[in-house]
């Protein structure tokens, strides 16, 4: 249950999120390339921190934390196929788009086929398909707010959906989701540090919680297995997740959006290659750290 700090801490993430929108919203120019592409000027850090923070959902941050509690510690060798991923869409990806200097990754596809029937299909397709993922999003934060306020998941729905509409599309444009995004990482981070710490602290030390994960069966060595039905294995988990990761940082337009707006491709290739600066680390300490809080499970 939220303390009134824990409300003050929300209020003020809000408001400096919005503040954020209405400052480019005067500040940046009127122009579609301004609103789409920051003139095509953003700096590489914040861009990057933006890419990461728009690429990792609400399903990522809690449910591979329930699953590296409940499934045990296999799944990081899904950094693996993630680290591939990453290195193919730049190289196959970013090298081809960006120098043609295009808006949407759709627009390649009517300059590839001379048709705008396959960029209006890739176009509708994958609308159909961030609806679906957004909505996944958005239910995610909704669930920790009603269980930590009482607030109703579809009152937590509106109120995010609309908060977001508001400051990144309504009244600024990509440099203001930029900037926003680079101050929710900030959170983010500042968070896991804590939570990892506080992890270690509350049972006496990170080896006492390799100890306490060894001893509930979290860590297991790498299975080979071929057979597609096992859970995780090495070889499920690299190629899926690869073919995940190819597909969100190299033709997604969240990703293309985001690279295009950089001033260079070497700039444009190196920012998806900093996203592996987060990749594992975070990802699998926070199933061993919940873990250690409920090992009854």
């Amino acid at each position: 249950v939220f303390h009134w700090a824990d409300y003050l801490v929300l209020v003020l993430v809000i408001v400096f999120s919005l503040g954020i929108g209405v400052y480019y919203a005067f500040t940046s120019g009127n122009s579609l390339e301004s609103y789409l592409l920051g003139n095509r000027k953003l700096r590489l850090i914040p861009t990057a921190l933006s890419l990461m923070v728009s690429l990792t959902a609400s399903g990522t941050l809690l449910g591979l934390t329930a699953e590296m509690n409940y499934g045990g510690s296999m799944f990081w060798l899904g950094c693996v196929g993630t680290v591939l991923g990453i290195i193919f869409a730049e190289r196959f990806f970013v090298t081809v788009l960006y120098p043609l200097k295009l808006v949407s990754a759709y627009e390649y596809l009517e300059l590839r086929f001379k048709s705008k029937m396959a960029r209006q299909t890739a176009m509708i397709t994958m609308s159909i398909t961030m609806v679906t993922v957004n909505g996944l999003t958005l239910y995610g934060p909704s669930l920790v707010l009603k269980i930590a306020t009482g607030l109703p998941i579809w009152a937590s729905i509106l109120i995010l959906s609309a908060l977001a509409t508001i400051y990144t599309t309504v009244v600024s444009g990509i440099k203001a989701v930029v900037w926003a995004d680079t101050f929710q990482f900030l959170i983010i981070f500042i968070g896991l540090i804590v939570a990892i710490v506080m992890g270690c602290m509350e049972v006496g030390g990170i080896t006492k919680v390799w100890a306490l994960c060894r001893y509930w069966g979290r860590i297991q060595s790498p299975d080979f297995d071929p057979d597609p039905r096992t859970r995780h294995t090495f070889w499920g988990l690299t190629l899926g997740l690869m073919g995940q990761s190819l597909a969100m940082y190299g033709p997604l337009q969240t990703s293309v959006q985001r690279y295009s707006s950089l001033p260079t491709i070497n700039r444009a290739r190196f920012c998806r290659i900093t996203y592996l600066m987060y990749l594992g680390e975070f990802q699998v300490s926070r199933g061993f750290f919940w873990q250690q809080s409920y090992p009854q499970h």
